[in-house]
């Protein structure tokens, strides 16, 4: 008996910790009716282009939503990891109503672009959509 109870509580603490893995993280699109613009300039450039096009912010927003969590995390007010830091660009989504920007940072790493939220976690475009060139034509 005492060796059933001992392998029934292994076997639940086994359980336990198999599920304690990292959760998916999702990027937080927004609606693209809550959205009133999309503010984008490079850190290294003083210039904003400013998305008021609602074609022009669904598509950018499809893209986003698309977007795949790559588990690392985020621990820098802007990202450190990047070769070529000028070409980090900043990205402000603004709502109609009061709510707070959504700011991001989207950039290329190792041949692949990445969406990053500060301290909130770094995320994969998919490899045949070029979300730099969006924001920027």
């Amino acid at each position: 008996m005492k060796r059933i109870l001992s392998i029934t509580v292994i076997a639940i603490m086994i359980i336990m910790l198999a599920s304690c893995g990292k959760e998916n993280r999702i990027f937080p699109t927004p609606k693209a009716e809550d959205v009133a613009k999309i503010s984008t300039s490079k850190i290294a450039i003083s210039y904003v282009y400013e998305i008021m096009d609602k074609d022009k912010i669904v598509e950018i927003l499809d893209v986003l939503e698309k977007v795949s969590d790559t588990g690392k995390e985020s621990v820098n007010d802007i990202p450190t990891n990047v070769k070529e830091p000028d070409d980090i660009h900043i990205v402000n989504i603004s709502y109609k109503d009061d709510r707070n920007d959504l700011m991001f940072f989207v950039y290329e790493d190792n041949g692949e672009q990445r969406v990053e939220i500060p301290y909130s976690g770094i995320w994969k475009v998919d490899s045949e959509t070029d979300i730099l060139k969006l924001l920027v034509e």
